[in-house]
């Protein structure tokens, strides 16, 4: 499986600063679950 990356860079609206970050955190924990199981097979 090829890796693939993805730089972005991203402003939260005022007050939104706590929602954009548990929102990565969630897709980072998804992105390291799918890179662990990838190297299973």
């Amino acid at each position: 499986m090829e890796h693939i990356v993805i730089n972005a860079v991203l402003k939260p609206k005022e007050g939104l600063q706590g929602q954009l970050l548990s929102e990565l955190k969630k897709v980072q924990a998804v992105s390291r679950e799918e890179s662990f199981f990838s190297g299973l097979y």
